[in-house]
């Protein structure tokens, strides 16, 4: 882009194969805390645009999207019934801006 200035497109992908979540239990009715193991995945994507302004030091700032999927396989009793975790979906967008030094 010439004067110091830059694109930088970025993605990511991030797969959780088996992370471990452990609740404790202060919500009153519940039996016991809540023990669940997680699988995941999330994929994002964005284009930061970049300006050099010394040899060590630049800035940059540009959109971003991310979608991620995670579903846990755990349960707990709460008031005499069975309650499953439910998956989760997530989607993030906005605006990244940083400083590299």
């Amino acid at each position: 882009m010439g004067g110091g200035w830059y694109l930088n497109p970025w993605a990511e992908v991030k797969v959780d194969l088996d992370a471990k979540l452990k609740h404790n239990a202060t919500v009153a009715g519940v039996s016991a805390d809540i023990n669940a193991k997680t699988r995941g995945w999330g994929v994002g994507v964005g284009a930061n645009i970049g300006k050099q302004i010394t040899d060590t030091v630049g800035i940059e700032a540009g959109p971003f999207y991310k979608h991620r999927h995670f579903k846990a396989s755990g349960s707990f009793v709460l008031d005499g019934g069975n309650i499953r975790v439910d998956p989760t979906k997530i989607n993030e967008y906005g605006v990244r801006v940083g400083v590299k030094f």
